[in-house]
């Protein structure tokens, strides 16, 4: 299943998805809800979402794709996250300068890497980087295991479900 909130996004992802001869059902909403769907999953993936978000909803996807996957399931992250070098933190500016730097300065100072580790402090680090024109793009992977799935409580309000 995909989820993505735009629906040009969507349209895209299916037609490549199609053109590719696989099957997915897609969904338009944001990471926030993936714990919400009806269906559990043994990965939840998010490419260059987070950095584009305010920092309430980095914690809130990233906790919510980890209660979405069954225990053991695995939550994979590729997303601008701290810039190693000065190199990389200068050419990260052209994303700041896209995408506003409200919510992308926060990923630059490890916010990912933050989260990750309040959710598992054993986590580690990021399990690779790649350098690109416009900055490094970190590769997180969380193992959800049943006792830190049990740690998630689901928010206050919306369509969370009892982890399986």
């Amino acid at each position: 299943m995909g989820l993505d909130p735009d629906p040009a996004a969507l349209k895209i992802a299916s037609a490549k998805a199609r053109a590719a001869g696989v099957e997915i059902e897609w969904r338009q909403g944001s990471a926030h809800e993936a714990d919400g769907l009806d269906c559990s999953f043994t990965k939840a993936v998010s490419s260059l979402v987070f950095h584009q978000v305010p920092m309430e909803e980095k914690k809130r996807g990233i906790a919510a794709m980890a209660r979405a996957v069954i225990p053991l399931g695995e939550v994979h992250i590729a997303d601008y996250a701290r810039q190693h070098s000065r190199l990389m933190r200068t050419l990260f500016r052209i994303v700041q300068h896209l995408d506003g730097f409200q919510n992308t300065e926060p990923n630059a100072s490890g916010a990912i890497e933050a989260i990750r580790a309040d959710l598992d402090p054993d986590s580690g680090s990021s399990s690779g980087t790649i350098r690109t024109l416009t900055g490094e793009i970190s590769l997180f992977r969380l193992q959800v295991t049943p006792a830190l799935q049990n740690s998630l409580a689901p928010p206050a309000t919306g369509g969370s479900r009892e982890p399986s």
